[in-house]
C-alpha cells in the first residue's frame, strides 16, 4: 500500500467517522465514557484507522521530532501519578490514561502522513458535510421533538427544549457546530476553487444558524472569536464583508428556527427536584427561555464554586495531587473544609477546565504534562507571518475554549478526534518537517512498527467486546435489573466496570424488594460500598443509611447521612444539621 492509496483510505474513513458513525442514533447506557455506544465506535475506528496508518513507520525517517517529544514526554508526565493512585480506582482511570495515550499514538502516526492542501480541503469538507446533517438533526429534535424522540435518546424535556444533535449533550453539539462554521469560513477565505468558496459561504450560513439554535454560550463566544480571529488573519475586505453578512443571515435562520419550537416544556414528574423540595414535580419555569435563563444563572454559581473548590483541593495536595479518579469524592470534602456551601444537586465528576482536573488529581508532574501538550496547541499561532496557518490554528478555538469551561473529551470521543486532526492540519510544516529526523535502525524501526499494530489490533479487539458488554448491560436494564444472569457480562468486565458494579448492586436491591432474602442486602453493602468510594450517589447513599439503620449500625448510618450531606446537602432525605457537618462521624 503506497502513500497516495493511504490518503484515499483514510478520506474514506474520516467520511465514515464524521458522516456516517456520528450521524447515527445509537442505542446507548446512560452515563459517559465507555458507557456511551458512539464513544466505543469512535475508539474502534481510531484503532482501525491506526492500524492502516502503521504502513507509515516502515519509513527510515521519522518526522516530527519535536512534536513526538512532547507528546510523550506529556503522555509520561500525565500517567506518572497512577503510581500513587490506589488500585480500587484503577479501572477508571486507565481508561482515562488509554485516551490520553491513543491521542498520543494517532497524532505520532498522522505526523507521518503525506498531506496536500487539496487533502486538507477535503478534510475540513467532511467536517463542515457531518455539521449540516447535525444541523439537520438539531432543527428535528426541537421543531418535532416527539418524532425525534421515536427514532433517537432525545428528550425534549430532558434536554430543556434545545437540541442535541448525536452527541445527546448541548454543549458537545455547540462546540462541534462551532468548528463546523469555522471551517466553513476558512474555506471561504482560503478555497482553491470559486465555486468551493460559495458553497462554503451557504455552508456557513446554515451553520451559524445551527450554532444560534443551540443557544451554547461557549459555543457562541468560540464562533465568534475564531471569526475575528480570521477576518485579523485574512485582513481582506472581501472576505470581513462576507463574514459579516454570513453571520448575520445565520442568526436570522437561528432565531426564525427558534421562534417555532413550543414554547412551554411539558410538565414532568421529576424525583430529584421532589428530594430537594419535598415535591414530585419540577418547579422550575416551564416557559423555554425563562428555563434558559434560569438554567444559566445557576451554572454561573455553579462554575465559580466550582473554581473555588477545585483550588482548595489544589492547595491540599499542591505537588502530589489526590490521585487519579479522586475528584468526585475529594471535591464535596473540599467544600466543607473551606466552609463553602454546595450548590449542585447532582455528583461532580469533573471540574469544568482541564488545567484544574489534571492539577487537582495528578499534581505538578501531570499538569507540566498538560502545558507541554498546550504548548504543541499553539505552535500554529507562532507562525504569525503565514497568515493561512494562524488561521487554521484558529479553528482550534471552539473545542479548546470548551476543554477549559466543561469537559468534552471524557464525554466524546469524537471531540478527542477532532481536536487531534485539527491540530495536525493545523501544525505549520516547518514544525513536522524542519526538525532533525530521526533514523531508527532497521530492527528499532521493526519493532515500533510490530508494537504500533500490536496496541491496534489489541484496542479493536477490547473495544469491539466492550460493544458487546454494553449491549448487554442495556439489556439487564431494560427487564430492571431483574434478572441477575444478564449481568454476567462474559464480553469485556473491565470496560464498563463501574456502571456494572453499580447495576450489579441496583440488582441486589431490586431482587430484595421481591423476595426479602437478607443476605441480598448484605452482597448490595458489599457492592455498593466499594462503588461508593470514588463516585457518590444520592439514591444508594440513602439506601446504605437506611440498610445500616435496618441492621441496628448507628456509627454506618451516620456516616452514610454524612457523606449524603457532603454531596447533596439540599436533599431533604438527609438530615445535614450544623452538628452533623462539623465532623465525619466515626
Amino acid at each position: 500500500m503506497n502513500s497516495r492509496t493511504i490518503v484515499k483510505f483514510s478520506l474514506l474513513m474520516l467520511f465514515i467517522l464524521f458522516v456516517g458513525i456520528l450521524s447515527w442514533p445509537w442505542k446507548t447506557l446512560s452515563g459517559y465514557g465507555m458507557d456511551i455506544t458512539l464513544n466505543i465506535l469512535v475508539w474502534i475506528w481510531v484503532a482501525l484507522w491506526g492500524a492502516a496508518l502503521s504502513i507509515l513507520l516502515w519509513r527510515k525517517n521519522i518526522k516530527g521530532s519535536l512534536p513526538l517529544v512532547l507528546l510523550l514526554a506529556g503522555a509520561i508526565l500525565m500517567s506518572v501519578p497512577l503510581a500513587w493512585t490506589p488500585m480500587s480506582s484503577w479501572g477508571e482511570s486507565l481508561t482515562r490514561l488509554g485516551g490520553i495515550w491513543a491521542m498520543a499514538l494517532l497524532m505520532g502516526l498522522l505526523l507521518q502522513f503525506p498531506l496536500r492542501g487539496r487533502e486538507r480541503q477535503c478534510i475540513y469538507m467532511i467536517i463542515i458535510a457531518a455539521g449540516i446533517i447535525q444541523t439537520g438533526i438539531s432543527c428535528w429534535q426541537i421543531l418535532a421533538p416527539e418524532n425525534a424522540a421515536a427514532w433517537t435518546e432525545y428528550s425534549f424535556a430532558g434536554q430543556n427544549g434545545r437540541p442535541a444533535g448525536t452527541f445527546l449533550q448541548i454543549n458537545l453539539l455547540g462546540s462541534f457546530l462551532a468548528t463546523a462554521f469555522l471551517c466553513a469560513l476558512w474555506l471561504m477565505s482560503s478555497g482553491l476553487m470559486p465555486g468551493l468558496r460559495k458553497a462554503s459561504m451557504l455552508c456557513s450560513v446554515l451553520l451559524c444558524a445551527g450554532v444560534i439554535i443551540t443557544q451554547s454560550r461557549s459555543a457562541l463566544l468560540s464562533a465568534i472569536a475564531g471569526g475575528v480571529l480570521m477576518c485579523i488573519f485574512n485582513r481582506k475586505k472581501p472576505f470581513i464583508l462576507a463574514v459579516l453578512v454570513v453571520t448575520l443571515l445565520g442568526s436570522f435562520v437561528g432565531e426564525a428556527t427558534l421562534n417555532q419550537r413550543v414554547k412551554l416544556l411539558p410538565q414532568t414528574l421529576d424525583t430529584a427536584m421532589g428530594n430537594l423540595t419535598g415535591t414530585n414535580h419540577d418547579e422550575r419555569p416551564r416557559d423555554i427561555d425563562l428555563r434558559t435563563d434560569w438554567n444559566r444563572q445557576h451554572s454561573d454559581a455553579e462554575r465559580f464554586t466550582l473554581l473555588k473548590g477545585g483550588m482548595a483541593l489544589i492547595y491540599s495536595h499542591i505537588f502530589k495531587g489526590s490521585g487519579l479518579s479522586s475528584f468526585e469524592t475529594a471535591f464535596p470534602k473540599a467544600l466543607a473544609s473551606e466552609g463553602i456551601t454546595n450548590p449542585f444537586t447532582v455528583t461532580v465528576r469533573y471540574p469544568h477546565n482541564e488545567l484544574i482536573y489534571v492539577w487537582c488529581e495528578g499534581g505538578i508532574l501531570a499538569l507540566t504534562g498538560i502545558l507541554l501538550w498546550l504548548s504543541l496547541v499553539i505552535a500554529p499561532f507562532r507562525a504569525i507571518k503565514a497568515r493561512n496557518v494562524c488561521s487554521r490554528g484558529a479553528l482550534l478555538l471552539p473545542l479548546l475554549l470548551h476543554i477549559m469551561t466543561e469537559y468534552p473529551l471524557y464525554l466524546s470521543a469524537v471531540h478527542c478526534v477532532l481536536l487531534v486532526i485539527l491540530l495536525w492540519l493545523a501544525l505549520p510544516v516547518t514544525i513536522k518537517n524542519s526538525e532533525k529526523r530521526w533514523q531508527p535502525s532497521f530492527p528499532l524501526r521493526l519493532g515500533i512498527q510490530a508494537a504500533s499494530y500490536v496496541l491496534c489490533l489489541s484496542g479493536t479487539l477490547f473495544m469491539v467486546t466492550a460493544l458487546q458488554s454494553a449491549k448487554q448491560l442495556r439489556q439487564a436494564e431494560d427487564f430492571w435489573l431483574s434478572d441477575p444472569s444478564l449481568l454476567a457480562v462474559s464480553g469485556n468486565d473491565y470496560a464498563q466496570a463501574d456502571h456494572l458494579l453499580f447495576d450489579r448492586a441496583a440488582s441486589d436491591l431490586a431482587l430484595f424488594n421481591i423476595n426479602s432474602d437478607v443476605s441480598l442486602l448484605i452482597q448490595f453493602q458489599s457492592q455498593a460500598g466499594e462503588w461508593l468510594k470514588w463516585h457518590n450517589d444520592s439514591n444508594m447513599m440513602d439506601s446504605m443509611r437506611k440498610i445500616a439503620l435496618y441492621f441496628n449500625n448507628s456509627p454506618q448510618a451516620q456516616y452514610w447521612n454524612y457523606r449524603g450531606c457532603l454531596s447533596f446537602p439540599q436533599d431533604t432525605r438527609f438530615s445535614c444539621t450544623t452538628a452533623v457537618m462539623q465532623g465525619k462521624p466515626q
